[in-house]
């Protein structure tokens, strides 16, 4: 078969890997861009006095409990050499108003001043309480009422504190590593949807959490990896895919010819064309099939989220050899041009409750009329979610004309064990029901107000600031550094 795939993206070369390693189809894949890879994009910053370092401007980490995919891949290539990293996330909000980090103790109470609030203890058992519970919404399949999180807290009567606080902890959350915008989340939001999202990649829990991982030497090194197998002439660089048209064989009821034309006027024929590009773009080159099949498909928005990562942390970067290195989104300020390395720009798909809906529709035409479709929009848009759809979309080539297949099977990256800690929720529900609760909290805010009343006594309380200063150990050396005033900044995989 000779087969096309449009885009070379994580979805396009997982699908070119696997119809290139373990078949004989004749494939080519298809890059608006002069390079492939897509959000795995390594970028060389040269620093003055400096030695350059290889920085990734999109994809970062991952790890081994949500990327099972991915990680199988890598461990196919002995080449590619797999580091440690560590993910942390803080949060600013309202000028420095409420700041928080979730390292430890300190890091949550940064605020000294937040130590005698009743209220922030409240989120803090707000916080446990959701952890436990919500997942019981994940155990009853046999509830088909789908609730939004919004109306899920208010059932569950959640105090506000934790609505407007552990809710801005979600939406910088997802927003850091799903491109959310920040209001969806807290209202619209599927609620099973978003806690099956938050139990996989383990933000239900406080230890036990999985080891984050990077690549040695950026992203690229995979994508080469692939790129350098294939045979001359298969890679077609910025080659813009502006039509695909599917014609039936008059002689064959489930067969296609599927004829397609790029920006420069070239036009070709296959037997079957696997869209691996964004929603967007595939709706804009698809737009007559899907005028006839009446299918819509989840569109793309711009986001202004800010996010700022420290690169020499993620990626092993000595800040002796390269310097301090940082990759920041949408900066609210921009920084110094002396200080820019380069810009680019990305697209990610923006998942609501009708986004969620949509991806089954896509289920349902999957092959039909010799086309398929992979991307990470058509799960939760994580770089695993975008290799697995490129399998998922390039594996029944290889079961039709009965060749080999994959080595190992694909694996859904869904976590099981959300009931093994049912019983502790009982003894939050033992505390809401039998009015304990109150009582605790009517106990520790009397206590709070006495201490506070001491304290004022002796110290003026006004004077108590939320600054902080942090120290992290870098290559054996601690860097200190001021606490600054961010929206938010975290570390995630960006897809």
């Amino acid at each position: 078969m000779r087969i096309a795939v449009v885009g070379s993206g994580v979805s396009g070369l997982a699908a070119t890997w696997l119809l290139n390693e373990h078949s004989d189809h004749d494939v080519h894949i298809y890059e608006s861009d002069s390079r492939a890879g897509g959000h795995a994009n390594t970028v060389k910053v040269e620093s003055p006095d400096k030695e350059p370092a290889d920085v990734d401007s999109g994809f970062i980490v991952f790890n081994p409990t949500s990327y099972p995919n991915f990680l199988r891949f890598l461990h196919s290539h002995p080449a590619i050499e797999i580091l440690p990293t560590k993910m942390t996330f803080s949060v600013s909000r309202d000028g420095g108003a409420f700041e928080w980090a979730g390292k430890n103790l300190s890091t949550i109470f940064c605020h000294p001043r937040r130590l005698l609030d009743p209220a922030m203890w409240r989120l803090l058992y707000d916080v446990l309480r959701f952890n436990v519970c919500c997942r019981r919404l994940l155990v009853d399949t046999d509830n088909n009422v789908e609730l939004s999180i919004g109306e899920y807290l208010e059932r569950e009567g959640y105090s506000q504190s934790f609505i407007d606080n552990y809710l801005i902890y979600v939406q910088p959350m997802t927003a850091a590593v799903w491109s959310t915008p920040p209001d969806v989340c807290a209202l619209d939001f599927p609620a099973r949807t978003l806690i099956r999202f938050m139990h996989n990649h383990h933000l239900l829990q406080i230890t036990g959490k999985p080891s984050w991982l990077t690549i040695k030497g950026g992203s690229m090194k995979y994508v080469n990896a692939i790129i350098s197998s294939l045979p001359e002439n298969a890679l077609r660089l910025s080659s813009s895919v502006v039509s695909v048209t599917s014609t039936p064989y008059p002689d064959a009821d489930d067969r296609f010819l599927l004829t397609l034309q790029t920006l420069s006027g070239l036009t070709e024929n296959y037997d079957h064309v696997i869209f691996a590009c964004h929603s967007d773009d595939t709706l804009k080159i698809m737009s007559a099939v899907y005028a006839a099949q009446q299918i819509s498909m989840v569109v793309l928005e711009l986001l202004d989220d800010i996010r700022t990562y420290w690169m020499n942390e993620l990626q092993h970067l000595s800040l002796e050899v390269h310097g301090p290195l940082f990759a920041t989104l949408n900066p609210p300020t921009p920084p110094s041009p002396s200080k820019i390395s380069s810009i680019h720009q990305y697209s990610h798909p923006v998942l609501d409750a009708r986004a969620v809906r949509l991806q089954s529709d896509i289920l349902a035409i999957q092959g039909t009329r010799g086309i398929s479709y992979a991307g990470a929009w058509l799960k939760y848009g994580f770089h695993e979610d975008g290799f697995a759809s490129g399998l998922r979309a390039a594996e029944p080539l290889l079961r039709r004309d009965g060749q080999e297949g994959l080595a190992f099977e694909i694996a859904d990256a869904n976590r099981e064990g959300a009931e093994e800690i049912a019983w502790i929720a009982g003894v939050f529900d033992w505390l809401e029901r039998s009015g304990a609760k109150e009582r605790i909290a009517l106990a520790l805010g009397a206590l709070l107000g006495l201490i506070r009343m001491v304290l004022s006594v002796i110290f003026d309380l006004r004077d108590v600031k939320g600054e902080a200063r942090v120290e992290a150990p870098v290559n054996g050396k601690t860097v200190k550094g001021d606490v600054k005033p961010f929206r938010f900044s975290g570390t995630r995989d960006v897809m």
